[in-house]
């Protein structure tokens, strides 16, 4: 009698990946139970001058830089470039793949705001914000949003033929996902704690599109 079908390797990263992920962030939503942890006020501070914590450090360019990394990694900008690139994959007949990405990242802004009205914790106070928001704080729908981006791309990436085309696309997407989730602290919107949690469950959602994916064995 033979026993189970082992899972293909590329599925079963996929399926560790978004457990360890979801395992983090639960623990994230229990350490945080709806107030800043230990490092979430020092490091905010940390980011504002000692004497007018309305007045964020380092150079200008350095805030504009943030400012357009905050805007490409919103709900309706990825969206919008999720739409594009599903259509460019369901016209080369990839239905599979533009399935992904829509439930890779239109999923993944589905989920970050059904979870911000569950946990409903409340935007930071000790530091002026930046930019303007309108929800709640936990967790971080840009962190979410971008790393759930960021896994996507990688997902696609991985069968790319040209090396320096797949190892530079994924150090690209990684350095993107951090500098959106660190520009919600920079601008004192999200606790980091936020922001952990928010690239925790976007890697968890999209690794569990990716398993999904690997399940049907083809890309």
């Amino acid at each position: 009698m033979s026993g189970p079908t082992p899972l293909p390797r590329r599925q079963l990263r996929a399926a560790i990946g978004a457990g360890v992920s979801a395992l983090l962030f639960c623990l994230l939503a229990w350490a945080t139970a709806g107030q800043p942890t230990g490092f979430d006020r020092p490091i905010l501070l940390a980011l504002r001058d000692a004497g007018d914590t309305a007045l964020p450090l380092g150079p200008t360019w350095l805030g504009q830089l943030l400012r357009a990394i905050t805007t490409l990694a919103a709900s309706a900008t990825l969206g919008a470039a999720a739409a594009v690139a599903a259509a460019a994959f369901a016209l080369r007949r990839r239905f599979a793949v533009a399935a992904f990405v829509v439930a890779a990242i239109g999923g993944a802004i589905g989920l970050g705001s059904a979870l911000k009205q569950v946990f409903a914790r409340v935007r930071p106070d000790v530091v002026t914000h930046l930019v303007e928001t309108h929800t709640t704080s936990f967790p971080s729908g840009h962190a979410l949003n971008s790393a759930a981006a960021c896994v996507t791309l990688c997902v696609l990436l991985a069968g790319v033929g040209n090396p320096l085309l797949r190892y530079g696309g994924t150090a690209a997407a990684i350095v993107f996902a951090v500098l959106a989730g660190f520009s919600r602290v920079y601008f004192g919107v999200h606790w980091p704690s936020d922001v952990l949690a928010g690239w925790c469950a976007g890697a968890a959602w999209a690794l569990l599109c990716a398993w999904a994916l690997a399940g049907r064995g083809k890309r």
